[in-house]
């Protein structure tokens, strides 16, 4: 699909690459240096990955009391900004262990492969992406780029900051880098506290993804606080 074409396709996702985008990816693409991708929630909706915000509406049903203290030190914290994708990782904090492992893994085991990550495996493939940077902890970016035939290298939240200070990521075929740990590795941020102490963990190798060329920003809110920072 040429840059600066605008055309709807099934799942009512539509690819909109103004010319200011296109021109940036092109010219990065001819100097050898792909643009770093950032990718949130929003790429994975139609997906079968709910967002943060119905994650707490669905279940904070089933975990009442743990909602219920997760709302009161969330509101606490932001007396004025009654958030469910700000409660959320708070609601994650108070759920045990076993419980909100088993709920990442339900999710997943749901997930299909959408168009967005098709199109994002795409341009993977032709170079235009070197770095996909995901909040997310499906599996989608995987089996995209499976689906099309290429293998990308995967870096886990605990791998990235050790890979990077190594010199030793490799970008070959691009490299997703799942900023927040993936569905079924450990350690997954979710938590508050996580939150927080991710903060400043991979502060390098972000600035260096941020400074290498264009960043795209795709599907993500700014409400991570590790990025945010």
């Amino acid at each position: 699909m040429p840059f600066g074409h605008t055309s709807s396709i099934p799942a009512r996702i539509y690819i909109v690459i103004n010319s200011d985008v296109s021109a940036a990816l092109l010219r990065s693409a001819r100097q050898g240096r792909p643009a770093t991708l950032l990718i949130g929630a929003g790429c994975s909706i139609s997906g079968g990955i709910p967002s943060a915000a119905e994650i707490v509406k669905r279940y904070r049903g089933q975990y009442e009391d743990d909602y219920a203290r997760a709302e009161k030190n969330y509101l606490s914290d932001h007396p004025e900004d009654n958030n469910l994708a700000g409660i959320y990782p708070y609601f994650m904090s108070e759920i045990a262990p076993a419980d909100r492992d088993g709920i990442i893994n339900e999710l997943i085991q749901r997930e299909k492969i959408n168009w967005t990550h098709l199109v994002i495996a795409h341009l993977i493939k032709n170079k235009y992406f070197g770095r996909v940077l995901t909040v997310n902890f499906d599996r989608l970016a995987l089996k995209s780029a499976a689906f099309l035939n290429i293998f990308p290298s995967i870096y886990d939240r605990t791998a990235i900051k050790l890979a990077f200070e190594q010199n030793v990521i490799s970008e070959q075929e691009g490299a997703i880098f799942y900023l927040h740990g993936q569905g079924q590795a450990m350690p997954l941020t979710h938590r508050h506290e996580d939150s927080e102490r991710h903060t400043g963990e991979l502060s390098d190798f972000l600035r260096d993804s941020l400074q290498r060329g264009p960043v795209i920003v795709v599907g993500y809110s700014g409400q991570s606080r590790s990025e945010e920072h």
